[in-house]
């Protein structure tokens, strides 16, 4: 991950890091499968990439806890309510770097 970031950031120096969504068990939407400790483990390098490059960080993990109305039943993925919080997050973390510059 961290040798991506570098060639990432020669090609572009304004790069925003984003942390993963949970995993939930599949058909239960409020409950986190064991896999999502995985997930937490990588978020926890991608928050301490952000932080040794000083780079701004979009935490896609947190909102989406406690809203099982956004999640398809699978475990992994969302339904439009869950993509449209999603994409307002990622909107407003770019124009919140676009606007600190």
């Amino acid at each position: 991950y961290e040798r991506t970031l570098r060639y990432l950031l020669s090609l572009c120096p304004r790069v925003i890091l984003a942390l993963s969504t949970p995993i939930t068990v599949p058909g239960r939407q409020d409950t986190l499968d064991s896999l999502n400790e995985v997930v937490v483990r990588r978020n926890e390098i991608v928050r301490g990439l952000a932080e040794r490059y000083q780079l701004p960080l979009n935490d896609l993990y947190t909102p989406m806890l406690g809203h099982p109305e956004y999640r398809s039943g699978d475990g992994y993925h969302y339904l439009d309510a869950g993509r449209e919080a999603q994409a307002a997050l990622v909107a407003g973390k770019i124009a919140e770097t676009i606007n600190a510059e």
